[in-house]
């Protein structure tokens, strides 16, 4: 994808309530996941006999060769969305984007913040503000572009190597 969708994605984003873009964004996520898995399985029928929670398809993407890097995160990311679906009164917390931050390793984290600098230069032409004190949605949506950007890398990994061996 290219910087302008991920731009769209952010304003996007930006433009729902703290439910919209938590449950949004995990739509995205999963459904990249969704596309992994439908990349590595031949046999797509028996996966959806399975109904596989969201975990359960973090964990099976992963034992099919997805790095362990971003086994935490993900599944960080999970029980945020949980914690949406299943407490009417959950509103984002500075916890909830800290602990999904801090289960990037460092590698990714710094993408995060590198995302952070070219959208914040890109949108508004300043670089004043510092990621740490963004408010937790804006935190939130970035870590989410970049979960988004590391899965997509994953997809075209694989149809590239799919394409080379046909």
């Amino acid at each position: 994808m290219t910087e302008e969708s991920e731009d769209s994605l952010i304003k996007a984003l930006m433009g729902e309530d703290e439910l919209g873009a938590v449950v949004r964004s995990h739509i995205i996520i999963e459904n990249l996941i969704l596309r992994l898995l439908a990349l590595l399985i031949p046999y797509q029928e028996y996966l959806e006999k399975l109904r596989l929670g969201y975990r359960q398809k973090v964990d099976l993407v992963l034992a099919m060769g997805l790095k362990a890097q971003y086994g935490p995160p993900l599944k960080q990311f999970g029980k945020i969305r949980n914690d949406f679906a299943h407490k009417p009164d959950t509103t984002l917390t500075n916890k909830h984007v800290n602990d999904l931050y801090g289960a990037m390793n460092s590698d990714d984290r710094n993408l995060v913040l590198k995302s952070f600098e070219n959208t914040k230069r890109n949108i508004t032409g300043s670089t004043s503000k510092e990621f740490k004190k963004l408010d937790s949605i804006d935190r939130l949506i970035l870590i989410v572009v970049t979960l988004r950007s590391v899965l997509l890398a994953a997809i075209i990994e694989i149809e590239d190597e799919i394409n080379r061996a046909t």
